[in-house]
């Protein structure tokens, strides 16, 4: 009952398309509604990999609603957000979730919290509810001292694999530090595209 009429408003799979920078258009669309959040769902890059559409979608958001929080995960035909080849830079993430994220947007890898006043909603990738996340973060522990080893955080091509594997062990780290945090008064939503 604490949760009725909590609106988060749900976008997805718009493909790079031009309407992320209509400001008319989601201004009219928008008019007199009233969300606490919004939750973009994937596929909003695409296979084109082009991100300005994306990232003209979150600046018309936050022009519209400036004090609701903007959480995104990836879709199947988004470019990797991840990175784990060998590219030059010690960055993890992909250049769109970067942009996404200088934006304002928050990429929803992890459970995240989201406080509305006493109510607390956790936004959750839905893959993490399948996952045994003390167990995956002992199997990393050991995949990173296996790598350590070899000497992989060392190597030009070697080293993205491991700065990917840090990025995923600080990933389960806190994922399993918010599970403790939970309570069965929390709403929990699993985010999925």
């Amino acid at each position: 009952k604490a949760y009725e009429g909590l609106t988060i408003l749900h976008i997805s799979d718009l493909h790079a398309s031009p309407v992320g920078s209509d400001l008319e258009l989601w201004k009219n669309l928008l008019n007199g509604k009233s969300y606490k959040a919004v939750v973009i769902t994937g596929d909003m890059v695409g296979k084109s990999g082009e991100y300005e559409p994306f990232l003209s979608l979150i600046h018309n958001l936050k022009q519209i609603n400036a004090d609701a929080p903007i959480y995104f995960i990836a879709g199947n035909e988004d470019p990797t957000p991840v990175l784990t080849t060998n590219r030059g830079t010690p960055q993890g993430l992909a250049k769109w979730v970067l942009a996404a994220q200088e934006q304002g947007a928050i990429f929803l890898d992890r459970p995240t919290l989201l406080e509305l006043g006493k109510k607390k909603v956790w936004l959750t990738p839905q893959y993490l509810y399948d996952v045994d996340a003390e167990g995956m973060l002992s199997t990393l522990y050991n995949q990173k001292a296996d790598m350590e080893a070899q000497g992989m955080q060392y190597d030009s091509v070697g080293g993205a694999t491991y700065r990917a594997l840090i990025y995923r062990i600080e990933l389960m780290e806190r994922t399993v530090i918010s599970m403790r945090e939970m309570t069965s008064e929390d709403l929990q939503i699993a985010v999925n595209h």
